[in-house]
Formats: C-alpha cells, structure tokens, sequence
C-alpha cells in the first residue's frame, strides 16, 4: 500500500473517529437530527456549503468549461449560488421559526398528517439516490488511489459512510463538514495555483470567444431554462439543505450561516471554471473533459522534500471531502424524514430511546438501500436528473404557499402533490419537452391557488393546521 493511499485511508479513518466522539452529545431524537440545534455561525456556514458543494461541481464544471468555455458555465455554481442566497434571504429565518425538526414536520402542521405521509414518499427518492451516486464516486476515487476493485471501494465507502452518519448524527455530520470544507477550499486552491501559475499558461492567450459567456454553442432556450430551473427550485425544496437550517441555534443564525455559504460557494465554484478555462494549454487533447481536474492534479500538485505527493494527497482529500459531506448529509435527511415523520407516528413510538432508534434504523436502511442502487449498474446520472425534478414541483408549491399564505388546505396541498407527478411524467414521456420540470412547476403555482378557492380552503396558519400530534 502506496503513501497516498495511507493517508487517504487516514483521513477517512478521522470522520469515523470524530462520530465516535459525537456519539456522546446524542440522547434524543431532536439531537440526532439537528444537532440540539446548537449550529452556530461558523459551522451552519460550513455545514451548509459543505452540503451543496458536491464532487460533481469540481469535475463537472471544470470539464465542461474545458470544452466549451464560459458558455458552458451557468446553473453550476451560479445557478445553486444563487438558490442558497435566495433561502437564506427568504427562507432560512421564517422557516426555523415554525420550530420543526424536519422540514415534512411543517407539511404536517399546515396541511395534516395525510400530506405529510404523501410528502414523506416524494421526498425520500432524491435522498436516496443522490446518495446512490455519491457512494459511488466516492469508491471510484477510492478505487483510483488504492487500486482495489470498485465493489470493495464502493462497500468500503458505504460502511464509512453509514458507520460516523448511524454514530454521531447531525452534529458529527456538522463537525466533519468543517473540516471537509477547509480541505475542499484547500484542494481547489492548491491545483488553482498550480495551473495558473504553471509557465505554459498564458492568460492573455485565452481566445476571446472562450471569455464570453454568450458565445459557443449554446442550449436552447427551453433547455436553458429547466437548467436553471431544476438548479434553483430543487434547490428551495431541498429536504437536506434546509435540514441544516434548522439545526442552526437561531433564525439570525440560519439566514447568515446560508447567506454565506451561498458567497462561498459562488466564490469557490469559480476556481474550477477557471482550471477549465486553462486547461487546453497544459492539456490540449483529452478524450473525457470530466478527467480534466483529476489529470492536472496527478501532474502538477508535487513539491520536493520527503512526502513530494502531499499536495495531491489534499486534493484527493478534497475530492472525498465533497463526496463524504454530500452523502452523509443526504441520507441522514431523507432517513430523518423516514423514521420521524412515518414510521414514529406509525408505530406509535413516544420515548426518547425509541424515536433515536428508529432514526438510527432508518439510516442503517438508507445506507444499504443506497449501496446496492450504487452496484446495480443503472444509470446514476440519469437519475439524479429524474431525483431533482420528480415530484419536487408540487413539493415546492405547497411549502411556499404554506410557509407564506393562508391560502390552500389538506385537499389542495393532496391534489397539488399528486399532480405535480402527473405532470412531469406527462411533459417527460407523453408530451416530450425539453423543459418537463419548468412546465410542470408552472402547472402547479396555477393549479394550488385555483383548488384552494374551489375547495374553499382559506384559512388563517392556526386554523389549517391539522396535524394529530404536536410535533416535537
């Protein structure tokens, strides 16, 4: 076993050891969901930016923007940056205030226990396999650096991953992400550096129709849009980024801790877009753009003395940082939804040590859930597309006319949700647009207010709250 590899295991090694630690801080339910909501500034901003900033924007955007230029730039990072400067302008505070200790809890205090069961099924596909993807880029790095067979690499990453997310719960989660967050930055601006300041760059010699972003061969108007589209709405909804809004200690705190981590992200995100945009002068002929990062980086980050592969060992951390801090992160919101807000009230579980247990069981079922769709073969990229708009149209309708208006009940929100599959699944498969998920989100802000006037179903926020139980 090479160094690098030893010290990527090492730093693994280390996430599983600081949910040990954690494990200690965890008696409740509430404290393995959101951390006793005691997230300060600092750790919300960098559990939050740690959360969104995944491996794809590393490889993908560089690559992209290798073979396109700035044209090719756009919903990744601006799109996402600008979603999470959105939530933390107009979402974040008003949100932590309902005191909800998962996002489907205020479904079911503005809507009842009917949509929250509804809300609960629409919401767990993305996690799940957004997870699925994850733990598979994460054994395909592994992989790359150890030489082991992928399904080891991938089994290996799984068990990483299950074991510090089952321990240590938000607040492990929370924890690592600071530190996945400063070796991600790290990573980036060590190969950054390496690139730009490498003698055959030449910036001054970068074609001009490579600067402008309105030129090179550009989408469609339809298609332009669903990007950014899926890119900011899915984002408004997302049940792990909000799950970190309300693990903050207060609404101040939730507005500021995402309204920075959407500077960040902006900020950081453009370091990729700019080794894409170099790269053809250091490597002017490469097959898979995607690769693009990953050969720079096996080229460039060396140094002298003893450990002259320290540099790459970074950014290899970097790589696994973004995937790590993505996953956990997913899986313990979509378990936390699971286990909260159906199998508790299900079972009719109302001790502590119960809800924790079923909390714990619930990501144990993710994580192997996750895994196997990560060894199946199918085709996780196509599915992460599907995850992100499938169902999250009328999600996203219900949450904001619920979080904002009196207007529209339990009838509204059931049929709303049930529609919003209808629709996608029509303008995807039936109907054939370029633009399924724009569509349907359209479709629905118009179908919501229409059913609530039919239904009758405008009320003040304290009369449709129709939950069976509290929701502490």
């Amino acid at each position: 076993m090479n160094t690098i590899t030893l010290a990527i295991f090492a730093y693994i090694l280390c996430q599983v050891l600081i949910g040990i630690l954690m494990s200690k801080r965890m008696s409740s339910e509430s404290d393995f969901i959101l951390a006793g909501r005691s997230l300060g500034l600092t750790m919300g901003t960098f559990t939050i930016f740690a959360t969104w900033f995944g491996a794809e924007t590393v490889v993908s955007a560089s690559g992209e923007v290798y073979e396109k230029g700035l044209s090719a730039a756009g919903a990744d990072p601006f799109g996402y940056g600008l979603a999470l400067l959105i939530t933390g302008a107009l979402i974040a505070g008003k949100l932590w205030r309902g005191g909800y200790i998962t996002l489907v809890d205020m479904f079911r205090e503005r809507f009842g226990a009917r949509a929250e069961r509804l809300a609960v099924l629409l919401f767990v596909p993305g996690p799940l396999i957004w997870g699925a993807a994850q733990v598979r880029a994460f054994g395909q790095v592994v992989s790359s650096t150890s030489g082991v067979s992928i399904e080891v690499a991938i089994l290996s990453a799984a068990v990483v991953v299950t074991l510090y997310t089952l321990i240590g719960g938000l607040y492990a989660s929370a924890v690592t992400d600071v530190l996945q967050g400063v070796v991600l930055i790290m990573g980036l601006f060590a190969l950054g550096w390496a690139v730009l300041s490498h003698p055959s760059v030449d910036l001054g010699a970068i074609p001009s129709d490579r600067l402008n972003p309105f030129s090179g061969e550009s989408l469609g108007l339809a298609e332009s849009v669903e990007r950014w589209s899926v890119a900011i709405f899915s984002t408004l909804i997302s049940i792990e980024l909000l799950s970190r809004v309300l693990a903050t200690r207060s609404a101040e705190t939730a507005r500021n801790a995402t309204l920075s981590a959407g500077v960040v992200y902006l900020l950081v995100g453009l370091i990729p877009l700019g080794i894409g945009l170099v790269a053809p002068q250091l490597l002017p002929h490469v097959d898979e753009p995607e690769q693009i990062t990953s050969l720079l980086a096996r080229d460039l980050l060396r140094w002298g003395g003893p450990f002259p592969e320290l540099p790459f060992v970074i950014f290899a951390g970097a790589l696994i940082s973004a995937i790590l801090s993505t996953v956990d992160s997913v899986l313990l919101s979509g378990a936390s939804a699971l286990s909260h807000n159906l199998l508790v009230p299900a079972l009719k579980l109302k001790s502590d040590a119960a809800k924790l247990l079923s909390t714990r069981v619930s990501v144990a079922l993710l994580c192997v859930s996750a895994t196997a769709l990560s060894l199946s073969g199918l085709s996780i990229h196509e599915l992460i597309e599907y995850s992100s708009a499938f169902g999250s149209a009328g999600l996203l309708t219900c949450f904001l006319f619920g979080l904002f208006s009196r207007l529209g009940g339990e009838r509204s929100a059931l049929a709303t949700m049930g529609l919003s599959v209808c629709y996608w699944l029509t303008m995807s498969f039936v109907v054939n647009t370029e633009a399924p998920y724009t569509l349907s989100l359209a479709l629905t802000f118009i179908t919501y207010p229409l059913l609530a006037l039919t239904f009758g179903e405008l009320h003040p926020l304290e009369e449709s709250a129709l939950a069976e139980e509290p929701i502490a």
